[in-house]
């Protein structure tokens, strides 16, 4: 009788478990890989469509810089000089509230007699170093004395300055003794420097 010794450790738990689980775990880290790949691989491209945008930004950037300096020598030309000055000066004007249409009808208004009305205003200059204007005003009045009245009052007004007469004539036609029955009529310009209202800057 021929007797076999093995002398062989057999296995223990620890082993068998080890065995049994070293395929799945295996199995589990490879597709951990493959998910880590292709999250490196979806944030690379998004990394590359991010740089892609941020170098067209880059680019509009720089045309806009390009028009930018291209409109600022543009500027810098006489003709459009005058009239940045002109709206600068507008803006400023409206925005203190020093000056308006509105407030400068109000204020020629003011000074005319009740027989006489403003029959036209415009502004025909702007002067931006000193924050005031040149105006032109077409009035009408029911004689010379009521012309005269405003012209008076226009003069020594605080706020208008140089006032020069442009044209007088009458409305209406010429009657049998000589006269008119129409208004008077005058066209004036003046200087005009806004006041602020009740002290305000």
């Amino acid at each position: 009788m021929k007797t076999t010794l093995n002398l062989a450790t057999p296995p223990g738990w620890r082993e068998q478990y080890g065995f049994r689980w070293a395929v799945p775990t295996a199995l589990a880290a490879l597709a951990g890989l493959v998910l880590l790949g292709h999250g490196m691989a979806r944030n690379y491209r998004r990394y590359q469509s991010i740089e892609k945008q941020v170098s067209e930004v880059r680019g509009q950037e720089g045309n806009l810089k390009s028009k930018l300096e291209s409109l600022e020598l543009q500027m810098e030309a006489p003709e459009y000089r005058q009239m940045f000055q002109d709206t600068r000066l507008l803006n400023e004007l409206i925005t203190a509230r020093q000056y308006s249409i509105l407030g400068l009808a109000a204020r020629v208004s003011a000074l005319l007699p009740h027989d006489v009305r403003l029959d036209s205003l415009a502004v025909v200059r702007w002067h931006p170093e000193k924050g005031s204007v040149d105006v032109r005003l077409g009035i009408e009045g029911k004689d010379e004395k009521g012309v005269e009245t405003f012209l008076t009052n226009l003069e020594g007004a605080p706020d208008f300055s140089d006032v020069v007469v442009r044209d007088t004539g009458v409305a209406g036609d010429q009657n049998s003794s000589g006269g008119t029955n129409g208004n008077v009529l005058l066209m004036c310009t003046a200087h005009f420097s806004p006041k602020p209202v009740g002290g305000a800057q």
